[in-house]
Parts: structure tokens; C-alpha cells; sequence
């Protein structure tokens, strides 16, 4: 259930389980390992210099891609969700 959806709550799939809330998530600590991440965006100005920084980034990670073509496949993209650890 849990691999199907990974956008399911603790609340969710205990009750799709029939199991508790306390049980379901010592399952998923415990047992697999996963644990809650999440992440907050929050807007800002950038100055000059950090525009510039967020530019040279990007363009080593282009040159990265064109030099491998395997590279993308190796960046973890993180949504908020369970983690398998």
C-alpha cells in the first residue's frame, strides 16, 4: 500500500489497514526504516552574487548531464514524503 502511494499519511494507511496510528507508524519507523522529511521553500531576494552562484550551478550540472548521461539519474528529488532509509 505504502509503495503504491507514497503520498498516503500515517492516518491514512492505518485506517486503510485497520491498525492504529501508534502501530502503523512504529511499522514504518521501526521496522522500515522510514522516516519523515520534509522541506520549507520560503521566498527571498537574491542578491547579485547569489543569482550568479544559482546560474554557475546550473550550468555545471548541464555540463555534468552532457558529460554523463547516466548523471540525472542519480539526483534524489524530495517532495515531503516517507523515506525508505
Amino acid at each position: 500500500m505504502i509503495c503504491s502511494s507514497r503520498h498516503l499519511t500515517v492516518h491514512e494507511v492505518a485506517e486503510k489497514a485497520g491498525i492504529s496510528k501508534t502501530t502503523c507508524h512504529e511499522i514504518h519507523t521501526e521496522n522500515l526504516n522510514r522516516h519523515h522529511v520534509t522541506a520549507k521553500f520560503v521566498p527571498c531576494l537574491l542578491n547579485e552574487d547569489q543569482k550568479q552562484n544559482c546560474v554557475d550551478v546550473s550550468k555545471q550540472l548541464v555540463n555534468h548531464e552532457n558529460a554523463n548521461e547516466n548523471f540525472l539519474k542519480n539526483i534524489v528529488p524530495g517532495d515531503g514524503t516517507w523515506v525508505y532509509g
